[in-house]
């Protein structure tokens, strides 16, 4: 998964301002769920904004790539980009959403079957 990011990162302009990190298995996440993250990261002025329900973290996350890019480019190990929300707490914004897809992802026959209804 880092060396996605990394990717993706890598492959933006340099003066891209924000990045979502979104998980690509991920089917119950919803276009106003990203429309929220972003107005909330423009109006917060932190750099990272985390979706949470019931006070779990989920994703996706949005985060600031002029603060952060440096350093999530540099993270070449496991525990991944939790290093940089552990290193930076102080700058993360958790906006709660009454939507249980931000918790949500697809990573066993289970979780397909939850998700196609077929379970």
């Amino acid at each position: 998964m880092l060396t996605s990011i990394h990717a993706g990162i890598a492959a933006l302009a340099a003066d891209t301002r924000a990045a979502f990190v979104v998980l690509c298995d991920q089917p119950q996440l919803k276009a106003t769920t990203l429309a929220k993250l972003r107005a909330a990261f423009e109006a917060s002025g932190k750099g990272i904004v985390v979706p949470s329900h019931n006070s779990r973290r989920g994703h996706p996350l949005l985060i600031d790539l002029h603060k952060y890019r440096a350093e999530v480019m540099a993270i070449d190990d496991a525990p991944g980009l939790q290093t940089i929300l552990r290193a930076h707490a102080d700058d993360i914004l958790h906006v709660e959403f009454d939507d249980p897809g931000v918790l949500e992802d697809v990573d066993t026959r289970e979780d397909y079957q939850r998700a196609t209804g077929r379970g």
